[in-house]
């Protein structure tokens, strides 16, 4: 069995139509003995006005040899979409688009540590210039008799917290929120730290606004897709500058016109300048959308 991280694209419309997500677990890609393994409640904390966000869950029962796919789904209803298409476990949208692209459906160039180092790499890319706006609610205020609790570690990857409140402003009943006031908290290396605790009850969550890296794949609109297989290409390509062998075996995939094996710098240059352009490009698009 293995751990795996199952993903879906949240609606476009929030939870206004779909208020679950449910994930299949099938024997083959055409969802043969296709059986519900999870129903979640959809994720609207990562919404922003550019992407409707994702709902992720883990599955500690997963295998790497069956398939996964989701739907959208209304508890009251009982309303479902279609299911998505089905990801072979342990690999993700990625991996198909890649291996589509440089003819090495087989894996008989690049192994699958291969292709994971090179989508941690394009992920890694991706920032500053893109994240996802994000609610985390995952501290707790510490205010007692015996502890009181100023700084408080923040969880990984949040960056460019806009405002810090205490409670649940959808709990109002067991937990009344309000939001802290600037000048009583300040960031610190990784660290949240209030000036004061004497309006912070003991038990209450920390809600926070802040920005998030992407991390996996799952969390990655759809729309980067085509930037990510320019870096992943790029990868590709710069690996082979220093593994002719690899190169020999690429080599005998290619049909028509072929590289060579002095052209690969130039395509590294080319696939870079692209992913440069390109992450520009979307950048404007989507800063000239929020105007």
């Amino acid at each position: 069995m293995s751990v795996i991280k199952l993903y879906s694209d949240n609606p476009d419309n929030g939870i206004d139509s779909f208020d679950k997500i449910r994930f299949y677990e099938a024997t083959d890609n055409d969802g043969t003995g296709a059986t519900l393994i999870a129903t979640v409640a959809i994720n609207i904390a990562n919404v922003n006005p550019i992407d409707p966000g994702f709902t992720s869950t883990p599955y500690t029962s997963g295998s790497t040899t069956k398939y996964y796919a989701s739907t959208w789904y209304n508890s009251i209803t009982g309303a479902e979409t279609d299911k998505s298409d089905w990801i072979l476990g342990g690999t993700d949208r990625w991996d198909t688009m890649f291996r589509l692209l440089m003819k090495d459906t087989a894996k008989t160039v690049w192994a699958d540590a291969d292709l994971a180092e090179f989508k941690r790499n394009a992920i890694e890319a991706l920032y500053p210039e893109f994240f996802y706006e994000s609610i985390d609610t995952s501290l707790t205020v510490v205010n007692n008799s015996t502890t009181k609790t100023k700084s408080y570690s923040l969880p990984l990857g949040i960056f460019n917290i806009s405002e810090v409140g205490v409670g649940n402003p959808n709990d109002e009943d067991n937990y009344p929120f309000g939001i802290v006031v600037a000048s009583n908290w300040n960031i610190e290396q990784n660290k949240l730290v209030f000036g004061s605790l004497s309006d912070l009850t003991d038990g209450y969550p920390i809600r926070l606004i802040c920005s998030r890296k992407y991390y996996d794949v799952g969390q990655v609109p759809a729309r980067l897709d085509s930037l990510i297989m320019l870096h992943l290409r790029k990868s590709a390509y710069m690996q082979m500058v220093d593994d002719y062998p690899r190169f020999l075996n690429w080599s005998r995939l290619q049909k028509g016109t072929r590289v060579t094996f002095e052209g690969l710098k130039l395509l590294v240059n080319q696939y870079d300048n692209m992913f440069q352009k390109e992450k520009d490009r979307i950048k404007d698009m989507e800063r000239s959308t929020r105007l």
